[in-house]
């Protein structure tokens, strides 16, 4: 995912978003319930380029297309960067690996402007203009890929919808996340091919699979009490390798049952806990000081952050090494700082309970919430 990638593929429309560094949105109209929010929220790098954002948990990076000329048959033009021309019509893929920095810092600049060209027909020649924000942070190298392979289902539907089968599995509805862990604590993956068949594959030898989040896959044998039915219009993100199907949501999944599963199933792991100490670089020790909710008008940290599908405590305490904390938020974000936000507080531990992404054995955090440790000094 890059802002040059979405734009071309929201030609045709009036505004695209790009939001949790790998998601692009398209529309005509914004829902009257988002509003504006500090440009600092939008704090997530593109996947498919380390020195763009892409908006970030719940918050749209957003751009809007203003006409500047008539013709009905005349090819849309997006001018958004220095470096990118392409022509598709084709949704963009995302690369999951990140690389590497020994200093983290951060900057915003302001790119030139070049056409980039996505074939339509339609409304005359549109053009974009913004700022695009830009950050020498790069997270820690790692590359994250799902072993798993396509399901024999038959179903090929042609319409966007919840699909009542993906044989065996049928359709239990959409249901919220747990309160102090994950819903489904067996196996899972991040991948921007995940499809319901994907995930029912990879979760075939358990009862239960869940997708959220458009690209997240979730197994288990059992399901946590906390999780509870939503109604299904929750569910509303479709899936980031199949437009037609829907996977879920943020806190959401798309949830389905093996009825046929029995004594073969295989075990679930342990839920994951809060660990007290966290080492990280060059022997220095973390020690855990509580969960936090998020600033009232920024980043509760606002040091230098970085987002990964391998995300784990000690990763994170290895990026944050010159600060003085660092926490962990949503499963899969890294954040630092040696100060906290206003309207940053202490809340309930139980409120940081999901598991990191390279780590289900270990919580980091939640959606606005932060796994927040303190570096220990020496000796």
């Amino acid at each position: 995912m890059t802002l040059e990638s979405c734009a071309d593929f929201c030609a045709a429309y009036t505004y695209f978003g790009t939001e949790y560094g790998r998601e692009c949105y398209c529309g005509n109209t914004i829902d009257g319930s988002s509003t504006t929010a500090p440009l600092s929220d939008c704090s997530m790098i593109c996947a498919g380029s380390a020195v763009e954002y892409c908006g970030a948990g719940s918050r749209l990076e957003l751009y809007s297309v203003a006409a500047t000329s008539a013709s009905s048959q005349m090819a849309s033009s997006t001018t958004i960067s220095s470096s990118i021309s392409s022509s598709t019509t084709n949704p963009p893929t995302t690369s999951k690996s990140t690389s590497t920095t020994s200093t983290p810092n951060s900057l915003e600049s302001t790119a030139s402007s070049v056409t980039s060209s996505a074939s339509t027909t339609g409304p005359s020649s549109t053009s974009i203009t913004p700022t695009i924000r830009t950050s020498t942070t790069t997270p820690p190298s790692s590359t994250t890929s799902a072993s798993t392979s396509t399901s024999s289902t038959s179903t090929t539907p042609t319409t966007l919808g919840h699909l009542p089968t993906i044989s065996p599995f049928t359709l239990l509805g959409c249901y919220t996340e747990a309160l102090s862990s994950r819903a489904l604590t067996g196996p899972s993956y991040s991948d921007s091919s995940n499809s319901l068949s994907l995930c029912a594959s990879f979760c075939s030898s358990y009862r239960y699979f869940g997708t959220e989040y458009s690209s997240e896959c979730y197994c288990g044998n059992t399901l946590d009490s906390t999780s509870l039915p939503a109604p299904l219009a929750d569910c509303s993100m479709t899936c980031s390798g199949n437009p037609l199907q829907y996977c879920g949501a943020g806190n959401r999944l798309e949830l389905y049952i093996n009825n046929a599963t029995t004594t073969t199933l295989s075990p679930s792991p342990p839920s994951p806990s809060q660990k007290a100490v966290v080492s990280g670089a060059a022997g220095a020790s973390w020690g855990f000081k509580s969960c936090c909710t998020e600033a009232t008008d920024s980043r509760a940290l606002t040091g230098a952050s970085y987002a990964d599908d391998e995300m784990t405590l000690e990763s994170c305490a290895r990026f944050c090494s010159a600060w003085g904390y660092f926490g962990t938020e949503y499963g899969r974000e890294c954040y630092c700082g040696n100060g906290f936000g206003a309207g940053s507080v202490v809340t309930d531990g139980k409120e940081c309970g999901m598991g990191c992404a390279g780590d289900a054995g270990e919580l980091c955090g939640a959606a606005g919430r932060l796994s927040v440790y303190a570096k220990q000094l020496a000796g």
